[in-house]
């Protein structure tokens, strides 16, 4: 029997010395009294180098409650009962590693402490916000392709709304520059799907290019329209525009309403892109 329990035993030690988990053993007060020899391989401290210390002492500040709440749910619960939590813990360089870690009361056995049973989680965090940082582009990148997909349908519906009452054809051809645009985007949309190229990378752009294209955008077909000033601003003050029949004054006022409307799209899309552009250098 006796060679049985001294069999059993050494069985034990040797799952706990080669385990690549963390097994430790506090007090109820949160004080080491023994780690496995893991804890190198995982931390970088030699066996019993912490041993004494306050586990809590070595959590990282912003993981400490959430880590003393659970060990005092553990002293103060059921012994059948577990807790399991996720953290951060110093390791011998300074550094900070992820560590899974559930604890159970073991001190009505011959361990007489609650032993702690921790992994090293450190890659499966890094490739959680790995994933969340992409979520958070795929998001960001659909509100962009949202916002430059209504601008150009804003333009299509302001021009066609004057073609209709105005028989333009300067307001026809506006609308098909704006569909055509949105053609353009839904197949560039399409490549990007299906190739994976980034979408927040910036790339080097030739700016007069870009200033043609917000030029393009903002140029009125021959709408004359009032400018918006701001009080005690420095463009002077502003001049009430003569009286007009009702139908040429709405009339204007659509036609105004759709210049300003490409305006404040042409300042977001600045804002926005802003970032991304670099002079090119000249010879």
């Amino acid at each position: 029997m006796a060679d049985i329990q001294l069999d059993t035993e050494e069985k034990f030690r040797a799952l706990i010395e080669h385990s690549t988990d963390i097994v430790s053993v506090l007090d109820e007060d949160g004080t080491i009294l023994y780690q496995s020899p893991s804890v190198q391989r995982v931390l970088g401290y030699e066996q019993g180098t912490i041993r004494g210390d306050s586990a809590f002492e070595y959590v990282h500040p912003d993981d400490r409650e959430a880590v003393v709440e659970a060990f005092t749910r553990l002293v103060q619960g059921e012994r059948s009962k577990t807790e399991r939590v996720e953290f951060r813990f110093r390791d011998a360089e300074g550094s900070w590693v992820w560590l899974e870690a559930v604890g159970s009361n073991q001190t009505h056995t011959a361990l007489d402490g609650y032993v702690i049973t921790s992994r090293d989680i450190t890659e499966r965090k890094e490739r959680e916000r790995a994933l969340e940082r992409k979520n958070e582009r795929l998001d960001e990148f659909a509100s962009i392709v949202s916002h430059d997909l209504r601008n150009p349908l804003r333009v299509v519906e302001g021009s066609i709304e004057l073609y209709h009452e105005t028989g333009d054809e300067n307001h026809y051809e506006r609308s098909l520059d704006g569909i055509e645009r949105m053609r353009r985007l839904i197949d560039d949309l399409l490549v990007l799907a299906r190739y994976g190229d980034s979408v927040v990378d910036p790339e080097p752009v030739d700016l007069s290019d870009v200033a043609a294209d917000a030029l393009g955008m903002v140029q009125q077909g021959g709408a004359d329209c009032p400018r918006r000033t701001h009080p005690g601003s420095r463009s002077g003050t502003a001049v009430p525009a003569p009286r007009e029949p009702l139908r040429e004054r709405n009339r204007t006022r659509r036609a105004c309403r759709v210049s300003h409307r490409r305006h404040d799209a042409v300042g977001l899309l600045h804002r926005r892109r802003r970032p991304r552009y670099q002079r090119r250098k000249t010879g």
